[in-house]
């Protein structure tokens, strides 16, 4: 069986953060239970079943919304459809403040055996400035809610170069959430996307050097307490690195299921519908809900496979390029090879091409290189 991975999209949020521009809906009971209810069908129409799933990622919005019922049926349509590998990964993003004790036994008792959570910041002013619903002592309690329930692995999500933000600032939330314990932590310099309403009101943005300076903090700070960075945004303790992420960044097929959710499967890249209406309508005509289909080149899976790869910390395997794509990876880049290794933003190291610290703040500029 084919080792793939699964997304679930679920588009509801209690409100729209100021920075979002990802596909998500104010929380509606109702419309919520429209969607499952398409969700399961879509799941159902799919007709290649000879899969083994080896992660589930709940994404959003905000998934913890989700009843433990509506879970539960979830759950039951994919093994249904699909063989759970023995070890399986299963994650749910959350959002501090949308949990109860009896939630999270409901989900832990599904298979749930990751939670992801967007603290983003443990300064209330801050967290307003970015529209977040929660509050720094929600996050307190929904970390003790969680590790009562026996949740384990828990990543927090962090995000820097917030408006207004300081170093000093940044220290003391990382600083917090380091200590709140959890066996990985996302960090992620903040976006402004056209369109949301901090691109459009936020004129005190964080400048590049500050913004680096912060990404060096969090790199040393994170290094000196124990956790291993394995790629440009993520961090993990000994044991505890992302199944999920590796499926992305190690160009794995996966599926995603829902609103405006992609797919890699069989060298081509798919998106659904992003209209909750076309959703809905499609899967009654049973349908599968799909906007577009791109079928790769081998151009375009080798730069997928330079550009995921470059984003780890292990970097790309030059034997296994040579041996996928039946090319000579270094005579093929021999100029752009000495460029990068001459500008110190690469290094070869035991037959791996590795960014370098310089190379990870500037990491779009090499990857650019290879297109």
């Amino acid at each position: 069986m084919k080792p793939i991975g699964l997304y679930i999209h679920i588009p509801f949020c209690i409100k729209k953060c100021h920075y979002c521009d990802f596909v998500s809906f104010a929380y509606d009971p109702s419309k919520v239970e429209a969607y499952v209810e398409h969700l399961i069908k879509e799941i159902n129409l799919h007709k290649n079943t000879s899969y083994e799933i080896k992660s589930i990622f709940f994404g959003g919005g905000t998934p913890s919304l989700l009843s433990g019922q509506a879970l539960s049926k979830i759950m039951a349509a994919i093994k249904n459809q699909w063989t759970l590998s023995d070890d399986v990964e299963i994650t749910l993003e959350s959002n501090p403040g949308t949990w109860t004790y009896e939630k999270a036994k409901a989900y832990k008792s599904l298979g749930i055996n990751r939670i992801s959570m967007g603290v983003q910041s443990l300064s209330d002013n801050l967290l307003k400035v970015l529209g977040r619903q929660h509050t720094t002592s929600q996050v307190y309690e929904s970390m003790a809610i969680l590790k009562k329930a026996g949740f384990e692995n828990i990543n927090l999500d962090l995000m820097f170069a917030l408006p207004g933000q300081t170093i000093e600032d940044l220290k003391e939330s990382l600083d917090k959430i380091i200590d709140l314990g959890p066996s990985h932590i996302s960090a992620y310099s903040l976006t402004y996307e056209e369109g949301t309403p901090l691109y459009k009101y936020v004129d005190d943005k964080v400048n590049d050097d500050i913004d680096r300076e912060m990404y060096h903090q969090i790199i040393k700070t994170l290094k000196n307490r124990g956790y291993i960075q394995y790629e440009i945004s993520n961090f993990y303790k000994e044991g505890y690195a992302c199944v999920n992420n590796m499926i992305y960044w190690k160009n794995i097929d996966y599926i995603g299921i829902g609103l405006n959710a992609h797919s890699y499967i069989e060298g081509n890249r798919q998106s659904n519908v992003r209209e909750m209406d076309a959703y809905i309508d499609m899967i009654d005509k049973k349908q599968l809900p799909v906007l577009e289909i791109n079928p790769l080149t081998q151009e375009d899976l080798i730069f997928e496979y330079i550009m995921l790869g470059l984003r780890l910390l292990e970097g790309i395997s030059i034997s296994d390029f040579n041996q996928r794509f039946n090319e000579d990876f270094q005579m093929t880049y021999q100029d752009i090879l000495q460029d990068l290794l001459e500008a110190e933003l690469c290094t070869f190291e035991k037959g791996r091409l590795k960014l370098t610290l310089k190379g990870l703040d500037l990491s779009n500029q090499v990857f650019l290189k290879f297109m």
